[in-house]
């Protein structure tokens, strides 16, 4: 899964696997991640943006005992 509003980061994502694009932002964006995987969230996750919004919605879309990484 990517979470993007971007065409072209959308095309990119698909290009590496992704199977879903998630454009929700925030809080709808964690609801629909949890959604998309049973209500449990990913299992890892990657903030890639850097800042305190797209961190928070990171933390929001990991399940518990999952795994955050951040590159910012």
């Amino acid at each position: 899964m990517a979470m993007s509003r971007h065409p072209e980061r959308q095309r990119l994502a698909r290009c590496y696997g992704a199977t879903d694009i998630v454009e929700e932002g925030g809080d709808e964006g964690v609801a629909r991640i949890k959604e998309l995987t049973g209500g449990l969230g990913a299992h890892s996750v990657i903030e890639a943006i850097g800042t305190q919004e797209s961190f928070m919605q990171a933390v929001g879309a990991t399940r518990g005992g999952g795994h955050l990484g951040t590159w910012a």
